[in-house]
């Protein structure tokens, strides 16, 4: 089944574990439709989210994984900067959505019995990995996730970028592979996650207008805009709430 379509009846989030419970809902976040879409459009082969914090970035690349798991697509690699990092995604950000799956959760494992290299599901391997050679190498994958882009470092100035060493996981799979890339932007031109949005194709979810129905992409507005919300500073610098105006 279509993956837009296979969350919303099957990804169920806790309210021990997420602000907003119950199945995934499009009312909450429209905006990852196309994501979930684009993850199976054979066509499409990177998915680069450079997104904010709190936008869903987590829950899309659970599902994804869920999802190739529950039907035993492929095995799946996740990619964080550092061994701490991999060990709090596995914990507090994949296990709770792959319990959210009816067909996942008797398949994952007392946490006293987990590996924090490898999510072991029975017929789908999970595989994580961080910033350093051994980690990497040897692992391949059809799917590969790679967590807050720019927090990945080089050991060496002579080694490999650690994004492009995982990006050599799925070349046995030519033609089949998925990468997701997720990061905060940072400065423009000069970070991995805006390089990567520059060498995609850009897309970009659109809102209608609430008083002329166009559709345009929401921008984030500031003081010195011509569009958003205004407002003058009190003696401390802070936004006067009695100022704002639109």
């Amino acid at each position: 089944p279509p993956t837009d379509l296979w969350v919303t009846e099957n990804v169920w989030f806790s309210p021990k574990a997420w602000a907003s419970a119950g199945f995934w809902n499009y009312d909450l976040f429209p905006y990852t439709r196309g994501v979930l879409q684009a993850f199976d459009d054979p066509e499409v082969r990177e998915i680069v989210l450079m997104w904010a914090t709190q936008t869903g970035k987590t829950s899309i690349l659970g599902a994804m994984i869920a999802k190739a798991a529950v039907f035993a697509l492929f095995a799946s690699q996740i990619a964080c900067p550092d061994a701490n990092s991999a060990l709090e995604h596995q914990q507090t950000k994949l296990i709770p959505v792959l319990q959210g799956v009816d067909a996942l959760a008797h398949r994952i494992k007392p946490e006293s019995k987990r590996s924090r290299r490898v999510v072991d599901l029975g017929d789908s391997l999970i595989y994580y990995s961080w910033s350093a050679r051994w980690t990497v190498s040897g692992r391949a994958a059809a799917f590969i996730a790679i967590t807050e882009a720019n927090l990945h470092s080089r050991r060496k100035n002579t080694e490999a970028d650690p994004v492009e060493m995982v990006r050599d996981r799925c070349k046995g799979f030519q033609g089949q592979h998925k990468i997701l890339i997720e990061g905060k932007p940072a400065t423009k031109g000069a970070c991995r996650m805006d390089n990567n949005y520059q060498s995609s194709d850009q897309r970009k979810y659109y809102v209608p207008c609430p008083h002329c129905n166009a559709y345009q992409v929401l921008v984030l507005g500031d003081r010195d805009s011509d569009f958003g919300l205004k407002w003058t500073s009190n003696k401390h610098g802070d936004p006067d709430s009695n100022s704002i105006r639109s």
